[in-house]
C-alpha cells in the first residue's frame, strides 16, 4: 500500500502497517479498542484501515477504473458522516475512491473507527445506549450495526456446519416454550403468540442448544426439526406433549424418553427436562437485559444467542469470528 500527501509526497508505509497489526494481535480486545477504534486523527484513522485491511474487510490496492493505474492512498480532510480522513487517488488522472469501496462498509454514513467500536461494543455485550453514546452517534445508526452484527450470526447458522446435537451414548432434552405472549397490534387486534421449540444436549456445560421458532407444535411441525438436527445413537427426553409420540420411531433415535410432570419432574430413572427449562431462563434473561425484542426481531436474536454459544463463549473469540465471517459473506471484489 502507498500513502501519499496531498502535494502527492508518495510515502511507503508498510513497516508501520506491520506494527500497527502486530500490536493489534498482542492486545486485549479493549485495548484494541482503545488504541485503534477511538482515535479520531487521521493518524488514528489510519490505525482502523490497516487493522481493517489485515482483517481483509477492506482493500490493500485499488485501481482507477479509469487509467488502470494503481491508486494512492492520500489523506482528505473533507467533512461528512463517511469521512475516514483517507481516500484512494490516482496518480495519472487525480479520480478519486472511497477507502470502502467495494466492502461491507460502502455506504454506511458512519466514520470506520466509530463503525468498529459498535461491532466491538456488540461482541462484549455493551448496552445499545452506552456504546452510542461512547462514540456519539445516532441511535438508529447504533441500532442497524447491531443488527448487521446479528444479521451475520444468522448467515453463519445456515451457511456453516449443520447443526447436529447428541450421538451415542448422548442425551438431548427437547422442549417448546413461549416467547411472545398474545398481546395487541397498534389498532387493537390480538396477535398469536410466538412459539418457539428447542432442544438441549447436556452433555455440554452450559447445555449446547438450538431452537427454532414454529407455527404449529404437532407431530407434522416437530419430529422433522428433531431428525434434522439429531445425530443417531441419541436418547430423547422430553414431557409426555402428544407430539413427541413418534419420536422412537424416528430413524437413528435410540430411545424416547419421558417424565409426566403432572405427577413428578424427575423420574425414577433420573430422567427430566430441568436442563432445557434452564436453558429458556438463560435465553429468555439475555432478550429481557435488551429491554424487550420486538416479535419480527425475535429469529435473529435467537440467532446470536445460538452463534455466541458457538462461536462467541468469550467476548475476544466474539469479536475475532465475527471478522472472519463478515470476510466470508462479504468478500473483496
Amino acid at each position: 500500500m502507498r500513502l501519499a500527501n496531498d502535494s502527492g509526497a508518495c510515502i511507503r508505509h508498510h513497516s508501520a502497517s506491520l506494527i500497527i497489526v502486530e500490536r493489534s494481535l498482542a492486545m486485549s480486545l479493549s485495548a484494541i479498542a482503545q488504541y485503534i477504534f477511538t482515535d479520531d486523527t487521521a493518524a488514528g484513522r489510519m490505525k482502523t484501515i490497516t487493522w481493517l485491511q489485515a482483517q481483509g474487510l477492506l482493500a490493500n490496492t485499488m485501481h482507477c477504473n479509469i487509467c488502470s493505474t494503481n491508486m494512492d492512498m492520500v489523506q482528505r480532510n473533507r467533512e461528512g458522516t463517511q469521512n475516514d480522513k483517507w481516500a484512494w487517488r490516482c496518480p495519472d488522472c487525480s479520480s478519486i475512491k472511497s477507502i470502502r469501496s467495494g466492502s461491507w462498509f460502502e455506504g454506511v454514513r458512519c466514520p470506520l473507527n466509530k463503525l468498529m467500536y459498535l461491532v466491538y461494543s456488540w461482541a462484549t455485550k455493551r448496552s445499545l445506549s452506552q456504546a452510542i453514546g461512547d462514540v456519539n452517534v445516532g441511535k438508529k445508526m447504533g441500532i442497524n450495526v447491531y443488527q448487521w452484527c446479528r444479521d451475520i450470526c444468522s448467515w453463519t447458522l445456515v451457511n456453516g456446519p449443520d447443526i447436529k446435537l447428541g450421538g451415542p451414548g448422548q442425551i438431548v432434552q427437547i422442549d417448546e416454550s413461549v416467547f411472545t405472549h398474545q398481546g395487541k397490534n397498534k389498532r387493537g387486534h390480538a396477535l398469536p403468540p410466538v412459539w418457539v421449540f428447542g432442544m438441549v444436549d447436556i452433555s455440554h456445560a452450559p447445555a449446547l442448544g438450538y431452537m427454532e421458532i414454529v407455527d404449529q407444535r404437532d407431530a407434522a411441525t416437530l419430529l422433522p426439526i428433531i431428525s434434522d438436527h439429531i445425530n443417531p445413537g441419541t436418547t430423547v427426553w422430553s414431557d409426555m406433549w402428544a407430539a413427541y409420540n413418534g419420536i422412537g420411531a424416528l430413524p437413528g433415535i435410540l430411545r424416547h424418553e419421558t417424565v409426566n410432570h403432572s405427577r413428578q419432574f424427575i423420574t425414577g430413572t433420573g430422567v427430566h427436562t430441568n436442563t432445557i427449562e434452564t436453558y429458556w431462563n438463560r435465553v429468555k434473561l439475555s432478550l429481557k437485559a435488551m429491554r424487550g425484542v420486538r416479535r419480527e426481531s425475535l429469529p435473529s436474536y435467537l440467532d446470536e444467542f445460538m452463534w455466541r454459544e458457538r462461536y462467541g463463549t468469550s467476548t475476544q473469540g466474539a469479536f475475532q469470528k465475527l471478522f472472519e465471517q463478515i470476510a466470508a459473506k462479504h468478500p473483496l471484489p
